[in-house]
């Protein structure tokens, strides 16, 4: 808020004089768990970076059976982090926009990165949840076995294609609604980011649940073991 009334240095200062207490706060209780290395949250993260490095080798069976192992994978963004990040990108976008909504080449340049920035998180997420799971059958087995549509393992690209579609329909309706470039894509950057980051399944119940084949990525291959 206080960059998009750079323009105004008055509301700005009041602006920044009004988040310092939060700040302040956020800050004196982020040192008072100083170091961060002995809080409970950094030691998860410590203990995910280094599980593979702690297992002995005589532990490690190869790709597929350490890929299958009894501990299930870990579970995905939270819901209130994925809404807030959603929230912050279009944001920002919007006081891209609005900070001189008359220069067409910072319409241009914020339009552009509502384009890309849409395109990365279906992309992103398809790939996150596909990479390593594919398909139980082929396109031409879909063809040749009449499941064109295989509902436990589609459902995974049923938010991203929601998610495309948005990107494309929603900002144009909004224009041809009246709706000023400022707020038509930012509203629209914040929905498809919504929909990406908290559109089910979770990574969890995908994993466990979905109807896949699982496959080796590529630092995998090599520790691929036969039977």
């Amino acid at each position: 808020m206080a960059a998009r009334l750079s323009v105004e240095p008055v509301a700005a200062a009041l602006v920044v004089a009004m988040l310092y207490l939060p700040a302040y706060v956020g800050l004196r209780r982020s040192l008072r768990r100083f170091p961060w290395k002995d809080s409970a949250r950094w030691k998860h993260f410590q203990a995910r970076a280094n599980r593979r490095k702690e297992r002995p080798a005589s532990l490690r069976l190869g790709w597929p059976f350490d890929w299958v192992g009894p501990k299930p994978p870990e579970g995905s963004i939270r819901y209130r982090d994925g809404l807030l990040i959603a929230l912050l990108a279009g944001c920002w976008l919007y006081v891209g926009l609005a900070v001189d909504p008359n220069s067409r080449e910072a319409v241009r340049i914020c339009t552009r990165f509502c384009v890309v920035g849409c395109f990365v998180a279906v992309v992103g997420r398809t790939s996150i949840y596909c990479f390593h799971h594919r398909p139980p059958i082929n396109l031409w087995g879909r063809i040749a076995t009449f499941r064109w549509i295989i509902p436990g393992y589609d459902r995974v690209l049923a938010w991203p294609l929601l998610a495309g579609l948005a990107a494309v329909i929603v900002p144009f309706s909004l224009l041809a609604m009246g709706l000023p470039e400022r707020f038509a894509y930012p509203v629209s950057l914040s929905l498809v980011l919504l929909v990406v980051l908290n559109g089910g399944p979770t990574l969890r119940r995908w994993a466990l649940t979905g109807h896949h084949r699982i496959t080796p990525g590529i630092l995998q291959q090599s520790e691929s073991i036969k039977v």
